[in-house]
């Protein structure tokens, strides 16, 4: 029988709380054609910081290949049959120059992440097939995998696929040309996947529709996907091809539609899904309701590029669930607009939060943005009806878009200030900087957004001679001077500083951590990552390990009880006694409490995870 191993390897700053969509979309289809799947998500295996030091990194660059030298580098020593990191230094110190890194953070992180990938490796002996998905912050490790993959085994097919192969060309060919990938699958990847496994299983050349392809000679071949599947025709993802609980099986993805009918200027997503294609109400809450089943999954997080798109979908999308009584919580993107009746009933399913693309408050820079439907006022309308309703609203902000003055920008945080504190409890913000991001048209059309463009090629051609006349046509970093790069970074660090903590614990979330802990056994751990790259676990049985002190822990609303902060580490049981002398509580109550207090810190970039010890 046919067979894949289906890899994703760590992103930048991800918080690996779920499975991967897209790969458990890809394995559910790939199982029902009869083809045999593995998968292995190494973002649960690689816990090394090491890419992620700092907060501005990449923040000039064209988000496309910020990578390239130090990819190229791996190369170099791969054809010279030296250590992939021979003489690694030197790529290194440049490429944190333009990346604003830590350098021995970042050297000591590839180190342990190559040794890691090495070790892992050996267990992929008897797989001759893998499939990569891959984005443009994982593309360094994606190619480290490789190389470490074809040394073990020369005659390996490898397939990349994802938004970063089929947004840019570049990378595409980049990929082909150091034999990094044997193939690219193009867009959605489901049918496309199929057949060129099966076509690498007969020993067959598979350039069918939608691949790319690097010929001998020099050229690529380029065959386009002449149709797009119906999302009614596929199965849904499976989860099970995956440790299920080692994420959060309680909170998972899921999606209602691909693809985006608006063409904002910085956005690529339009051009990555073709078209938008909706699948049916009904469905959605069937997978919802098996997924609820099978995984006890009680939050649902859409990641639909904005769920009224089609206002009437959405509209019998909630009768759906009124009609079944679901008893779920689910969030997901909105645009701006929504009417007030709709919204009682999205709160009636479940709705506890909604994340908006406000992206400015500025009329004029939103129109530069290509949002012209979209006006301020009634952005702000529908934050006020949606914190009205008790729904949580995560602002999603670009800081220093081309053309953007100071004076719009200044507005922007004016009424974001406003808005935190009439609605304190409710408001959450999500600054990013501006990037040139492949395939938008801030990219293709760059001139008309008063941007300079640098590129590769200085950078790459002492490392692979060979790639010199690509990297040429490859975007390194943009400059503008309205703003300039450093008043990006500016406006940037006071966006930041401007944020205001959460305020408490929403009802939906003590709700949600209610479901939770009826699910806990005396027999469980509790595991808690933290931004800082550490793991801990909380044990209600026997303790592991230990958990960071801690110096605030909030207890209701209003009270919030200090513990002091202990020289060296508190355990899990330590703290527990503390808090049952505290309330004369016993330890059950205790743990609870704990959790409460994990739970409420998510928005500080912790994540809780339950699991059964095995």
């Amino acid at each position: 029988m046919a067979h894949i191993h289906l890899i994703l390897m760590p992103e930048y700053r991800d918080p690996c709380m779920s499975p991967p969509l897209g790969i458990a979309s890809l394995a559910a289809y790939l199982k029902s054609k009869g083809i045999g799947v593995t998968c292995t998500d190494f973002r649960l295996i690689i816990k090394e910081d090491s890419f992620f030091s700092d907060t501005f990194r990449g923040v000039a660059y064209v988000d496309e290949l910020v990578d390239l030298p130090l990819t190229l580098t791996l190369v170099r020593n791969y054809r010279n049959g030296k250590p992939l990191l021979h003489g690694f230094e030197d790529a290194l110190f440049d490429y944190i120059q333009h990346n604003s890194l830590k350098y021995h953070a970042l050297k000591n992180g590839i180190e342990k992440t190559l040794d890691i990938l090495k070790q892992e490796a050996k267990s992929m002996r008897k797989d001759s097939i893998f499939g990569f998905s891959v984005f443009s912050s994982n593309l360094f490790y994606t190619a480290m995998l490789s190389l470490i993959l074809r040394l073990q085994n020369p005659n390996i097919k490898i397939i990349y696929g994802g938004p970063q192969v089929s947004l840019s060309l570049h990378t595409a060919k980049i990929a082909l040309k150091l034999h990094l990938a044997d193939i690219i699958v193009l867009d959605a990847g489901e049918e496309t996947l199929l057949k060129v496994v099966k076509l690498y299983e007969q020993g067959i050349d598979p350039a069918v529709d939608g691949t790319i392809t690097y010929h001998k000679n020099g050229s690529f071949l380029i065959k386009p996907l002449k149709a797009l599947p119906h999302l009614n025709t596929l199965p849904d993802p499976d989860f099970s091809v995956f440790p299920i609980g080692r994420y959060s099986p309680l909170s998972l993805p899921i999606y209602a539609s691909r693809g985006c009918i608006y063409h904002c200027s910085f956005c690529s997503y339009n051009k990555q899904t073709k078209i938008y294609r909706l699948k049916e109400y009904s469905r959605v809450v069937d997978t919802m309701e098996r997924m609820h089943k099978e995984y006890k999954t009680i939050r649902f997080d859409f990641i639909d590029s904005a769920l009224n798109l089609c206002p009437q979908w959405l509209e019998q999308f909630t009768e759906e669930l009124i009609k079944r009584k679901c008893n779920f919580q689910w969030k997901g993107y909105l645009r701006p607009h929504i009417t007030e009746e709709l919204l009682i009933k999205l709160k009636k399913t479940g709705l506890f939060e909604v994340i908006l693309g406000v992206e400015s408050f500025s009329n004029q820079v939103l129109k530069k943005m290509g949002k012209r439907l979209i006006l301020s006022d009634a952005i702000v309308k529908t934050i006020v009806l949606l914190c009205s309703a008790d729904i949580k609203v995560n602002i999603g902000i670009i800081v220093g878009f081309p053309g953007e003055s100071k004076s719009e920008f200044l507005y922007t945080v004016k009424r974001l200030l406003e808005l935190e504190k009439a609605y304190p409890r409710h408001i959450s913000i999500n600054p990013q900087p501006f990037q040139v991001r492949v395939s938008s048209d801030c990219y293709t059309r760059y001139n008309k957004y008063g941007l300079t463009i640098k590129t590769w090629d200085a950078h790459t051609s002492k490392i692979v001679p060979e790639t010199r006349e690509l990297a040429r046509k490859i975007p390194m970093a943009y400059s503008g001077n309205n703003p300039t790069n450093r008043e990006r970074q500016d406006r940037l660090i006071l966006m930041r500083n401007i944020i205001a903590a959460p305020q408490y614990l929403s009802e939906s979330d003590k709700l949600f951590m209610r479901e939770c802990l009826q699910r806990v056994s005396r027999s469980s751990l509790i595991k808690i990552d933290s931004g800082l790259g550490k793991s801990f676990h909380l044990g209600m049985a026997k303790t592991k390990k230990y958990i960071f002190p801690l110096k605030k822990l909030l207890v209701d609303e209003k009270e919030m009880v200090v513990i002091k902060q202990c020289n060296g580490d508190n355990t899990v049981e330590d703290i527990m006694d503390i808090l049952s002398i505290m309330y004369k509580e016993n330890r059950r109550k205790s743990f609870e409490l704990i959790v409460r207090v994990l739970r409420y810190l998510i928005d500080s970039n912790i994540r809780i995870m339950f699991r059964n010890i095995i």
